[in-house]
């Protein structure tokens, strides 16, 4: 957890922190600007899937054009992962409440409540494979994703559920999930780096 805590204090090495952090937290509550804040979180992300050197955050004018281009392209990736889990979920709500079949209803809500908190777990995942190829299509090569995620499982879980914590503890709120997501970016590109072909190199422009 040494490693942690400090990559939670680094985007406090920022002069402008307070800002930056707060313009992050109003962003992911705004439609629209969210898709902004989505595409800082990736680009940053992707810089330490790159291994660089960071000692500040980025500015919310640069790379304004990919910000927002790359933010619409994960949200909708996320939505199409939970295109699945919905259906599964609404067919189980719909033979319960038709008194069709209560069991398999029951049976299929259970599911899709599992399917969801797996697509949780492995979509960070399947945003590294379409940073490294930068091809929307690999976000779904779950055989690699699966792959991947097998050397890195343990660790990957402890930073992922730590993130997850931290910010239940504090409330919930979208300033301190914008900021706890950017502190654990450099924990979890070092993991990802482990594990994906160091002959690409995620862009980030």
């Amino acid at each position: 957890m040494t490693t942690l805590r400090e990559s939670l204090q680094i985007p406090f090495q920022d002069s402008q922190w307070a800002l930056k952090l707060f313009l992050g937290g109003l962003f992911l509550c705004l439609p629209v600007f969210n898709f902004f804040a989505i595409g800082y979180l990736v680009n940053y992300f992707a810089k330490f899937l790159r291994q660089e050197q960071i000692s500040k955050l980025p500015g919310w004018s640069e790379n304004i054009g990919s910000n927002f281009g790359r933010g619409i392209i994960v949200f909708f990736l996320f939505l199409i992962y939970l295109i699945a889990p919905a259906a599964i979920l609404a067919l189980g709500v719909f033979l319960v409440v038709k008194h069709l079949s209560g069991i398999l209803g029951i049976i299929l809500i259970i599911f899709s409540i599992i399917l969801l908190l797996l697509i949780f777990v492995f979509f960070p995942l399947s945003v590294v494979n379409y940073l490294v190829e930068n091809q929307i299509s690999s976000a779904f090569h779950i055989r690699k994703i699966y792959d991947d995620l097998q050397p890195i499982f343990k660790d990957y879980l402890k930073i992922y559920f730590a993130m997850w914590a931290i910010n239940i503890l504090v409330s919930g709120s979208p300033f301190f999930l914008f900021y706890i997501s950017l502190g654990c970016s450099r924990e979890m590109g070092k993991i990802f780096a482990g594990v994906i072909d160091t002959s690409v190199k995620p862009d980030v422009s």
